[in-house]
């Protein structure tokens, strides 16, 4: 396993459209601003990466 370093704290949406994300559960201001689905990613399964192969 592999530590792949600081995670973004930003939902999907706004981590891929590079905007401001005020975090808010279930659905961000920007995404329900927008229309958009918002979600979160999961950290435990991003903290690590498994190079065993």
């Amino acid at each position: 396993m592999v530590y792949c370093g600081k995670l973004s704290k930003n939902c999907n949406p706004c981590h891929l459209k590079h905007t401001k994300c005020n975090r808010a559960m279930p659905s961000c201001s920007q995404c329900r601003h927008v229309g958009r689905v918002c979600a979160y990613r999961d950290e435990q399964d991003l903290l690590f990466r498994d190079e065993t192969t």
